[in-house]
């Protein structure tokens, strides 16, 4: 089973560097997640990653989810903290 906190790590790893920095899978079937860095020289990428056992983490650019849907995720939380919603 896939735990959330490990798919969340994996997107900010990705994220944190430009486009095709760094990388990350995960194994579908164990959760288990694997990155690789061009920057630090991490690469814990298992030998036969390719096929339908794992799932590749896009980088956040890569979603294109443009300027004002994170304005709007913003203005969600404001108004959750402003008037201490939840």
């Amino acid at each position: 089973m896939i735990d959330f906190s490990d798919l969340e790590d994996a997107f900010l790893f990705v994220g944190s560097d430009q486009p095709f920095m760094n990388s990350a899978i995960v194994n579908k079937r164990t959760g288990e997640t694997f990155y690789q860095s061009e920057l630090s020289g991490i690469d814990d990428f298992p030998e036969n990653f390719e096929g339908n056992n794992f799932i590749e983490i896009l980088h956040k650019n890569d979603l294109d989810l443009g300027r004002d849907l994170g304005f709007g995720i913003w203005f969600l939380i404001l108004y959750q903290v402003i008037f201490h919603k939840d």
